[in-house]
């Protein structure tokens, strides 16, 4: 090609295969969602309505996670803060971002709706997301120039345990765009029967899972037989490949000031 180097025209041939894949790529991506939501079980079967949440399920993560990222592959990961109500995820959030980004209190459910903490420059990405959720796209989104947030935005989702359906639902589909879940139980409740239904779900999505046991006492014997226990509890419902306490990342209660 005259008037090109040898370089400049390989990086041009590479550019344009990468284009003619990624284009591919989206039209079976979106041949497999509407052949998916297209589909439907005739013959009743017992576990017929697990089978119809994961199809709902696989479809949404096409349209709402996939196709999303093939568009934007430089997006920063996602990470997604999940767990009952009170286990302290908006602290915790607060904490990254050394800031009052999501709001704590004593009042239950805290997180009403998503709070999204990025980078300045990237915080337009989720004004749609945003504004798709709670019908905002002015709300929820705390900007900033941490380095940390170069790469990586994390989202306080509202508690999956909440008595407000909107929540939970809202809370489903925040996770729908996560690149990663970290769950935080705390010492009392992460044996609490909504929790593992809610890291069912998540399983299903094939998720990357990190586990934070919040809020646990002084006493040393009693944070290792709690963390044993939460452990043996992940190894039992297949979430841990072994009952290895050192999986979970613990966190003690502490006074904040």
């Amino acid at each position: 090609m005259y008037g090109l180097t040898v370089t400049e025209t390989a990086q041009g041939a590479t550019i344009d295969h990468y284009m003619n894949a990624a284009d591919a790529l989206r039209a079976s991506l979106e041949d497999l969602a509407a052949a998916l939501e297209s589909f439907q079980f005739r013959v009743p079967e017992p576990d017929q309505e697990a089978k119809e949440r994961s199809r709902i399920e696989l479809v949404r993560s096409i349209r709402e996670y996939l196709l999303p990222r093939l568009e934007d592959p430089d997006a920063p990961v996602v990470a997604v803060l999940v767990g009952p109500t009170g286990s302290g995820k908006s602290t915790m959030l607060n904490s990254f971002a050394g800031q009052s980004a999501s709001e704590p209190g004593a009042l239950r459910p805290t997180t009403r709706s998503p709070v999204v903490w990025a980078n300045r420059r990237h915080a337009r990405r989720y004004q749609k997301l945003l504004g798709g959720l709670i019908g905002r796209d002015d709300a929820g989104i705390v900007a900033g120039d941490d380095p940390l947030t170069e790469q990586l935005t994390v989202i306080d989702a509202p508690d999956f345990d909440s008595v407000y359906a909107d929540s939970r639902v809202i809370g489903e589909q925040v996770l729908a765009v996560a690149d990663l879940c970290i769950f935080v139980a705390s010492a009392l409740r992460y044996a609490d029967a909504a929790a593992w239904e809610f890291l069912d779900q998540i399983r299903l999505r094939g998720l990357p899972i990190l586990f934070v046991l919040n809020r646990l006492g002084p006493d040393p014997e009693t944070r290792k037989l709690i963390l044993g226990d939460f452990a043996a509890m992940l190894k039992e419902r297949d979430l841990l490949l072994e009952a290895d306490a050192s999986l979970i990342f613990d966190v003690s209660e502490q006074v904040v000031y």
